[in-house]
C-alpha cells in the first residue's frame, strides 16, 4: 500500500529537479487536492490510511470530496483503499472490492484526467503487476514489516535500519534492498539510493519500479538525460502500460525542449465473452465519443453496419471489434476465406482486427481520435506491432512480447522518439 500512497507525492516531484514550479504544475497540484480544506484532510486520511486504519481514512476522503467536490484526490485516494482490501480480502468480497476501487478512480478521472493514482489503481486493476517475490525467510519477513510500518509513520532511518537487517537475512530479498534505497532518497542521499536501486535491480531485472526508482535517483544527481531515459525505456520494456515511467519520460522530454503528446487509449468497443452451456459466444459493447454507452451490437452484425456507424471513429472500432469476435469464434480468414486450422493467439487476433478495422479506405481520411490516426500512421510505416503493444498492451500479449523485444531492441524507445507520442490511460 505504501507505495500508491507515494504516486501522488512522486508526481508533483517531476517538475522540482532544478527546475521553477511553473502555473500548470500548480493548477494539477489544485485538481488533484483542491483547496486547502480538502488538502488538509486528504493529508490527514493518508495518514490514516498508513496506519491501516481504514474506515477512519475513508471518514477523511469523504469530508475532503464534500470540502472540495471538484478535487479528484479524495476518490482517488478512496480507489487506493478499496484496491489495496481486495488483496486481502476473503474471496466472496474481492470483486465487490475491486469494483468499487475501479468506480471510485473512474470518478477521480471525470475530475481530472491526469489524476495519477487513479490512473495507477485502474492500471493495476487491468494488468497483474509483475512484481518481485517476498522472502521466504520468517526472519526476513519479520523485519521487512516492521520496516514498512516504520516507513508508514516516515521514520525512514528505522525504516532504513530494518530493511538492511532483512535483506542481511535473506541476501536474495531484493525488495528489502529497494526499499532500503527508498529510504535513502527520501533522506536526501541520492548517490546511496542510486547505488541500492541497482543492487535491487541486479537482484531483480524485471522490477519495472526499479528501473523508475532509479531514473528518479539520476535525475535528482543530474545525470545524462539519455542515461535516465535508458532506465525509463527498461521500465517500459517490462510493462508498457505503467504510467509514472510515461509520466517521467515526458518530463525528460520537456527538460529537452521537446513535448510528447498524450494519446489516450480508451477502447471504445470491448469485445465480452458469454459462456453458456458449454458454449463461448461474443457480444460487442460500444462506448460513444462522449463517454455514453452505446446500445451493445451482437457479434453476428455484417461488416457493412460498420460502415452505417454514427462517424469514422466508431466505425473503425466496430469494424475492428467485429473481426475480432470473428477471430475469438474460430472464423474463417477474411483474407483466405478458410478455416483456420488452429485458433490465432490473443496477440495476433488484436493484430489483425487492427488491420482490417484500418485498411478502409473510405475511413482512413474521416477518423477523428488521435489513437486511430496514430495507428493508421504505424500501419503505413510497418509499425502497427509496435504501436500495439506501446498503446493497447494486454499481459494476454506477454509471450509474444517477450518475443518482439528480443528481435526489436529499443524499438519502443524509437517509435516514441520519431512520432512523438505517448499513451495516457483516462479510463478503462
Amino acid at each position: 500500500m505504501k507505495h500508491l500512497l507515494l504516486v501522488l507525492g512522486l508526481w508533483f516531484a517531476l517538475a522540482t529537479n532544478g527546475m521553477a514550479q511553473t502555473s500548470s504544475d500548480d493548477r494539477a497540484r489544485e485538481l488533484v487536492y483542491g483547496n486547502e480544506k480538502a488538502f488538509s484532510l486528504i493529508k490527514e486520511g493518508d495518514v490514516l490510511q498508513s496506519q491501516e486504519k481504514l474506515n477512519e481514512a475513508l471518514a477523511k476522503y469523504r469530508a475532503a470530496s464534500e470540502a472540495d467536490p471538484k478535487a479528484s484526490g479524495p476518490w482517488s485516494s478512496m480507489a487506493s483503499i478499496f484496491f489495496s482490501a481486495a488483496k486481502s480480502a476473503k474471496p466472496e468480497q474481492v470483486e465487490t472490492y475491486r469494483a468499487q476501487a475501479k468506480g471510485l478512480a473512474q470518478k477521480a478521472l471525470q475530475l481530472y484526467s491526469g489524476d495519477p493514482m487513479a490512473m495507477e489503481v485502474l492500471r493495476q486493476l487491468d494488468t497483474p503487476m509483475t512484481q518481485v517475490s517476498l522472502t521466504e525467510n520468517q526472519e526476513a519477513a519479520r523485519l521487512f514489516n516492521q520496516a514498512e510500518n516504520f516507513f508508514q509513520q516516515h521514520d525512514f532511518k528505522n525504516a532504513l535500519s530494518k530493511y538492511e537487517a532483512a535483506f542481511a537475512a535473506d541476501p536474495q530479498f531484493a525488495r528489502a534492498v529497494l526499499y532500503a534505497g527508498d529510504c535513502y532518497f527520501q533522506l536526501g542521499d541520492f548517490e546511496k539510493a542510486e547505488k541500492l536501486y541497482r543492487q535491487a535491480l541486479d537482484l531483480e531485472p524485471r522490477n519495472f519500479q526499479g528501473w523508475r526508482f532509479l531514473a528518479h535517483a539520476q535525475m535528482k544527481l543530474t545525470r545524462p538525460l539519455e542515461m535516465v531515459k535508458l532506465s525509463l525505456i527498461k521500465s517500459l520494456e517490462i510493462q508498457p502500460n505503467y504510467m509514472p515511467a510515461w509520466d517521467w519520460y515526458e518530463l525528460v522530454h520537456d527538460i529537452e525542449g521537446t513535448k510528447l503528446t498524450k494519446i489516450n487509449v480508451t477502447r471504445m468497443a470491448q469485445v465480452k465473452p458469454q459462456k453458456k452451456d458449454k458454449e463461448t459466444t461474443y457480444s460487442i459493447e460500444l462506448v460513444q465519443q462522449e463517454g455514453k454507452d452505446a446500445k451493445g451490437t451482437k457479434g453476428t452484425k455484417s461488416t457493412k453496419d460498420a460502415t452505417d456507424a454514427k462517424d469514422a471513429d466508431s466505425a473503425t472500432w466496430l469494424a475492428y471489434a467485429l473481426l475480432k469476435v470473428n477471430n475469438l469464434s474460430g472464423g474463417k480468414d477474411p483474407i483466405t476465406g478458410l478455416v483456420r486450422a488452429e485458433p490465432l493467439t490473443p496477440f495476433k487476433t488484436e493484430v489483425e482486427a487492427w488491420r482490417f478495422a484500418l485498411g478502409n479506405v473510405k475511413l482512413r481520411d474521416q477518423v477523428k481520435s488521435p489513437l486511430l490516426k496514430t495507428l493508421l500512421k504505424a500501419e503505413a510505416d510497418q509499425q502497427l506491432e509496435t504501436a500495439i503493444f506501446l498503446f493497447l498492451y494486454e499481459e494476454a500479449f506477454r509471450s509474444e512480447f517477450e518475443a518482439w523485444k528480443k528481435q526489436n531492441p529499443l524499438a519502443l524507445q524509437r517509435f516514441v522518439e520519431h512520432y512523438l507520442v505517448r499513451p495516457s490511460f483516462t479510463d478503462h
